[in-house]
């Protein structure tokens, strides 16, 4: 045991100019040996003492001693560094990514990883990043939220945008785009509740609403931008395929 901390009491202390920490030793003896641990008293004591041996040493003294008891504690273990993977496809001045924070709640772990690494490939590809905030909730969305989100991007993370979008500025293209395919059949309003549109979906058969014209369609589209219905009684459905063989696919 008396080796053991001997070591890395030299590594510790030739590593931080000629003193030993005793608390960053006990870590490394029992990380070692870790039948060690039902004798944690005794190796506080042969640390301690060891220890004020190892300090009592010139640097130089140190350095020898490490070299010949355990020289490969004095290597530094080589850091790989690993770059992104090349985007197929992808062409330099073409690219183009997106952070899409719904300002609803304070951002985590996973929003960063997630904004960094789409800000990275537009850098390694010179494109843009845009950050786009998702604010279509106004039951929950606040300017806390997005002013939290401005500062931990831009500030803590370093995250520069090429712009910055708000798509609650684009809902009138959003209305536009809608309107457009009820028109051309592609889209229709159902009635359904959540419930039946789950089951239905599961099962892969159509509800009636689907069966409606264009025209009829776009009456209560209207009538929905009117307000003539309760919150949550119709959605706007895409005509997809209600067979698809992936069920989020079945008119969402």
């Amino acid at each position: 045991m008396k080796e053991l901390v001997l070591k890395y009491a030299l590594q510790n202390a030739v590593k931080f100019n000629g003193k030993a920490d005793p608390g960053a030793l006990i870590g490394k003896v029992l990380g070692e040996n870790p039948e060690l641990k039902n004798k944690l008293n005794e190796i506080k004591k042969e640390i301690m003492s060891i220890v004020e041996e190892v300090n009592s040493m010139k640097p130089e003294e140190q350095l020898k001693k490490l070299q010949k008891l355990a020289p490969e504690l004095l290597e530094e273990k080589k850091v790989e560094k690993k770059e992104l993977k090349e985007l197929p496809g992808a062409e330099i001045g073409k690219i183009v990514t997106r952070m899409p924070p719904e300002p609803s709640k304070y951002l985590h772990l996973g929003h960063a990883l997630t904004f960094l690494i789409n800000y990275m490939y537009a850098e390694k590809y010179q494109g843009k990043c845009v950050l786009r905030f998702e604010d279509c909730n106004p039951e929950k969305v606040t300017q806390e939220f997005i002013d939290a989100d401005l500062d931990d991007i831009q500030n803590y993370l370093g995250i520069k945008p090429s712009s910055i979008v708000y798509v609650s500025d684009h809902m009138d293209k959003f209305y536009e785009y809608a309107e457009q395919l009820i028109t051309e059949g592609k889209a229709y309003m159902c009635f359904c509740d959540r419930e039946k549109m789950q089951d239905l979906r599961h099962k892969g058969k159509e509800c009636d609403c689907r069966k409606k014209t264009p025209k009829i369609n776009k009456q209560e589209w209207e009538n929905m931008l009117k307000k003539k219905y309760q919150e949550g009684e119709c959605t706007l459905r895409l005509k997809i395929d209600m067979k698809a063989t992936n069920q989020v696919l079945r008119d969402p």
